[in-house]
């Protein structure tokens, strides 16, 4: 590093690396490219470590084609390329759902002798997932314990929470079980990720159970968590115990958003407690939260459905006054309310009002009768 009293030239390869990942860091790349240039003119040479942060700050700048070009660059200056450089473009790669381009730079690591670790592979299983190749993804990491770098939390727990959002949530529970004998540390996005395919499979039971493991492991639950717990309780008809959970989050100084609030809305709204569901909405406003397309199309459903089509269109205009755009739901809920209650002049306007605005999701064939 650079001693007390002397300038910049006198840095040593660890003090130019420091200050090179600093600016990089800090999303200042002309500043770390100069600072690269003068290493060079200080007869000090740029090392892997240096181009590492170069690579990674280009990469986070979006500036892949610049991260390449930098790689170029290392290996002439006959640096070559380690397992954190190739790690880094197969991370971007995936980002950018180039998952077969990441696939390519893991060839070419191997082919220079370049072994992957953890992180590489849990990367490539990320993007893969992200792709929605889960059979690709599993077989990947079937095979970390045989490259050498077998899998950790962070493996274990994106495989666990993609399959469960795809709704393989059967898959999950026996890596699950492969977490807890392998003595895996199980996070909180692990046990959150459970909870809402067991409650979207309708499975209450099991999600509370989940959610008091969570607790056992001295996980905290935080908002997604508490939301999920909503709205598996809203979906098994328990109205009540969400509105019990939303107040006990809130004790707890867990801010509700508006997915939180839609979950109880809804589950009022099935209830038919329109009155209450629209307090919510009261509510959320008062909070400084904004109901969104699917609170508001909940609700003007919600009024059809119950013969409240005067209060449905007044929610609708509403939320036309907030700046929130109908979308196909909504604009269903509103034609098929009003030509089932006979409202065939006010359908057919509605649906030369959406024309008019360029929406193109209206269905004409809704207004014969």
């Amino acid at each position: 590093m650079m001693v007390r009293g002397w300038g910049i030239e006198r840095l040593d390869v660890v003090g130019w690396n420091a200050l090179i990942d600093g600016y990089c860091k800090a999303g200042d790349m002309a500043a770390a490219l100069t600072t690269a240039e003068k290493m060079r003119t200080q007869g000090v040479g740029v090392d892997v470590v240096g181009y590492n942060s170069l690579v990674a700050g280009l990469c986070r700048a979006g500036e892949v084609d610049a991260a390449r070009d930098m790689l170029s660059t290392m290996k002439g200056d006959g640096v070559e390329p380690n397992v954190v450089t190739y790690t880094t473009f197969i991370v971007e790669c995936c980002r950018r759902k180039a998952i077969d381009d990441a696939f390519s730079l893991y060839e070419e690591m191997v082919r220079m002798g370049v072994l992957p670790d953890v992180v590489t592979l849990s990367a490539l299983i990320d993007g893969l997932c992200r792709a929605r190749r889960f059979s690709e993804a599993y077989a990947l990491f079937r095979e970390m314990e045989k490259i050498g770098a077998p899998p950790n939390h962070v493996t274990y727990c994106t495989l666990i929470d993609s399959l469960a959002k795809a709704q393989r949530g059967s898959e999950s529970l026996v890596l699950l079980g492969e977490v807890v004998s392998r003595g895996v540390v199980m996070d909180l996005v692990m046990y959150t990720a459970l909870m809402d395919w067991l409650g979207k499979e309708g499975k209450i039971d099991e999600v509370k159970d989940m959610f008091r493991c969570a607790l056992a492991d001295n996980h905290t639950p935080n908002g997604v968590t508490y939301t999920v717990l909503i709205d598996a309780l809203c979906r098994a008809g328990n109205v009540d115990g969400a509105e019990q959970v939303l107040l006990e989050m809130e004790e707890k100084s867990v801010s509700p958003n508006v997915v939180t609030f839609s979950s109880i809305i809804n589950g009022l709204v099935k209830q038919g407690w329109l009155d209450k569901a629209t307090g919510y909405m009261r509510k959320m406003k008062e909070r400084g939260i904004d109901p969104n397309v699917v609170t508001y199309g909940t609700v003007i459903d919600g009024f059809f459905k119950c013969q409240g089509q005067e209060a449905a269109l007044d929610m609708y205009h509403e939320m036309s006054c907030d700046g929130v755009e109908a979308n196909k739901f909504v604009v269903d809920s509103l034609v098929n309310g009003l030509v089932k209650n006979g409202k065939i002049e006010e359908a057919e306007a509605l649906f030369r009002d959406m024309n008019d605005r360029g929406w193109s999701g209206v269905d004409g064939e809704k207004l014969v009768t």
